[in-house]
């Protein structure tokens, strides 16, 4: 695959991962639904990390097939350090 499909399918992990976070945003705001909230979050946070390993050309469907947020952290802080401790702690928050 190359560079130009990496960025088109890094892009469809975000959009994916942008309506997983809208989700978990809107049942914050009414805060009925604690459940959606750490699931659409979860979601959102793990879509998140696996746009960053796509843009750096890794093959996510057979290389990092997980759902575990601390090593898909693991794994995108490997490829960029910019992916904050604050990152890793939530990861852990929401791995439980």
């Amino acid at each position: 695959m190359n560079e130009n499909n990496h960025r088109i399918l890094a892009g469809e992990w975000f959009e994916k991962a942008g309506e997983d976070f809208e989700v978990a945003m809107h049942f914050f705001k009414e805060r009925t639904f604690p459940a959606p909230i750490c699931f659409h979050a979860h979601q959102a946070v793990g879509k998140y990390l696996k746009e960053v390993l796509v843009l750096h050309g890794k093959d996510i469907k057979d290389e990092f097939k997980t759902h575990n947020l601390i090593k898909l952290y693991e794994y995108a802080n490997r490829l960029d350090s910019r992916i904050g401790k604050d990152v890793r702690e939530g990861c852990f928050k929401l791995n439980h």
